[in-house]
């Protein structure tokens, strides 16, 4: 019975979220998840014995009631985070929707601006500004841990997948191959969308 409360049983005192950042030590996801259990030494006991120390991965968790140890511990050897939902409205620039994104990112808003800047000038535009175009009033869903990059293709495939384009998608174009492609695309498309394309 000791075993089975020490690995399986509820450990969790109250529910909430947990971010995890990449360069996180042992010692901030102890410190991370301690306001949500009840018995921090059976959890750490857990973490250490099934490798959490040396194999974790960074994201936003959401910590359930009834949920034991063990389950705690491999949601986060995983990766089985919580996406977030942003609601994109007016905004008048890209830099004012930058800032208001990276407040639900790992990354802050100066290293998303500037990512965001090498691909706009990859894609031979002049600036960050000049991707506006793919962002639209809508609301999307992404990871705590999305790089710039992945958002933008967030953006792109909901245009795509708008009124605007649906004829296209629906008989197979070129344009629904490269979306196919895409090996992230669960993560971002609704599933009612995915299921008009098959």
């Amino acid at each position: 019975m000791r075993f089975y409360n020490k690995y399986f049983g509820n450990n969790v005192e109250k529910e909430g979220y947990v971010l995890i950042p990449h360069n996180a030590g042992f010692k901030q996801i102890l410190d991370s998840v301690a306001p949500y259990i009840k018995d921090k030494e059976s959890f750490e006991a857990v973490a250490k014995d099934k490798g959490l120390p040396a194999n974790f991965k960074a994201g936003r968790y959401q910590i359930k009631s009834g949920t034991g140890n063990t389950d705690l511990v491999n949601m986060i050897k995983a990766g089985n985070q919580t996406a977030n939902s942003f609601r994109i409205g007016d905004f008048g620039d890209m830099y004012q929707m930058i800032g208001k994104v990276s407040k639900k990112t790992e990354i802050d808003s100066l290293h998303f601006v500037n990512d965001l800047d090498v691909v706009a000038q990859a894609k031979g535009y002049k600036n960050v500004e000049d991707l506006k175009k793919y962002f639209f009033i809508d609301t999307y869903n992404f990871f705590w841990t999305v790089s710039p990059r992945e958002f933008l293709q967030n953006s792109k495939i909901s245009t795509i997948v708008s009124g605007r384009v649906k004829e296209r998608i629906r008989n197979s174009s070129p344009v629904l191959q490269e979306i196919r492609s895409m090996h992230w695309l669960p993560l971002f498309i609704k599933n009612q969308e995915v299921r008009k394309m098959k």
